[in-house]
């Protein structure tokens, strides 16, 4: 269920950014990147990525998920919060549109909190 539901997310995001008029073509571009939440710091891949979408502002930013590990956001955990922070960091003048999609470490690895997290994270 979960991949038909971001199938079916991917598919709408395309079909929104390539839709044109006959007289003038826009030109838009769609970032994928995941497996952020491991560092609670700005590393060299989110950089990367901050430089590329502020050169791009017509554009959007897609996080697949596991944004925070090891078992997502909790307000009471500091390394959890800067963990997310160090992805948000990269958005701070970017003018374009930025999505999060939860991963199973977002979803609190499957336990019992789970949802919570996700709620947390959506919050915050």
């Amino acid at each position: 269920m979960k991949n038909k539901l971001f199938i079916f997310f991917v598919f709408l995001l395309v079909l929104n950014c390539s839709h044109t008029t006959a007289q003038e073509k826009q030109n838009y571009s769609i970032y994928l990147i995941g497996d952020c939440g491991k560092n609670d710091f700005t590393n060299g891949n989110l950089l990367t990525l901050k430089n590329e979408i502020n050169a791009n502002p017509n554009s959007t930013v897609v996080f697949l998920g596991d944004n925070i590990y090891p078992s997502g956001l909790n307000f009471e955990d500091k390394k959890s919060i800067l963990k997310i922070n160090a992805q948000l960091s990269i958005l701070e003048n970017y003018q374009g549109k930025a999505f999060f999609i939860p991963g199973n470490h977002d979803w609190a690895a499957q336990k019992r909190n789970g949802q919570q997290a996700v709620l947390n994270q959506q919050k915050y």
